[in-house]
């Protein structure tokens, strides 16, 4: 059944030197320091609601006791729980009251919020920025809190690093962690677009890589021919701008026609390169 006395505090009490359990009202529990799941799925929450109403809250939710507002509590783990009870039109709700710094607060959410399995990426990656800020840059000792290697923490603040657009994705879901891995190692400036692709053909990380190698091997290749026909060219003028002080004698046919071989040769490859330059543009 739910709670219905709202201002009785003193009810359901089990203390302990660092923590308290007791029915609080909903009223007056402040949510959003520790929270960092962005989204609630609303169907969710009603179902929950009507899961409280027949069986009652069996796992309470946490919080600390505000700092600077006398009889309110910040709430440390439970929102979800929390907006199912004031859906339910809870007054009260079981709480688990912690007497803990707001360090310690802000290392139990995290730790309990990148241990549920529904816990997003994106939202992992938040939540473990704020620890990291916290332990001014110190990955391995965020590591050992939250039960993660220093790789694992230090792969999900990357993910922070791509664009709003990117990060949307993920966060959706339409975009897995092993493709978005890829899409970090490629050129910011070509990142949309390459997680476009994955989104539209709903491409698994294997066939993204492979999409991506391809594309870096045809850039290679036409900055290589871009580099091959520049210096071509430059043979090319330095050739003729020597041939305007090369006297040739008017008798010696044999050097003339070994001149023009040359001059066709040369402008057989240009015709080449030109042609090959055209075709990679094309593709």
């Amino acid at each position: 059944m739910p709670p219905t006395k709202e201002d009785d505090m003193t009810q359901n009490i089990h203390e302990t030197n660092t923590e308290e359990r007791r029915d609080i009202p909903v009223n007056r529990i402040i949510t959003g320091r520790y929270q960092f799941r962005e989204a609630f799925d609303q169907e969710d929450i009603e179902y929950f609601a009507e899961s409280l109403r027949q069986k009652g809250m069996l796992d309470p939710i946490e919080v600390r006791t505000a700092d600077d507002q006398e009889g309110y509590f910040e709430l440390i783990d439970g929102e979800r729980r929390l907006r199912s009870a004031i859906s339910a039109n809870w007054s009260t709700v079981p709480a688990i009251i912690k007497y803990v710094s707001q360090g310690e607060a802000l290392e139990i959410a995290v730790v309990r919020n990148v241990q549920r399995k529904n816990f997003g990426p994106i939202e992992t990656a938040k939540a473990i920025a704020k620890l990291v800020e916290h332990y001014q840059g110190n990955r391995s000792a965020v590591g050992r809190i939250i039960g993660k290697s220093s790789v694992f923490v230090e792969e999900r603040l990357q993910l922070l690093k791509l664009s709003e657009a990117i990060q949307k994705m993920i966060a959706a879901g339409e975009i897995n962690i092993a493709c978005a891995k890829i899409i970090m190692e490629i050129n910011p400036e070509q990142q949309l677009n390459a997680a476009t692709i994955a989104v539209k053909e709903r491409l698994p990380a294997h066939r993204l890589l492979a999409r991506m190698q391809r594309h870096v091997r045809r850039q290679t290749e036409k900055r290589q021919l871009v580099i091959t026909f520049e210096k071509l060219r430059g043979f090319i003028a330095a050739t003729f701008e020597g041939l305007e002080h090369f006297d040739i004698p008017s008798s010696n046919a044999m050097q003339r026609e070994t001149l023009v071989a040359i001059l066709q040769l040369l402008k057989q490859k240009i015709e080449t390169v030109e042609t090959e330059l055209k075709t990679h543009k094309k593709s």
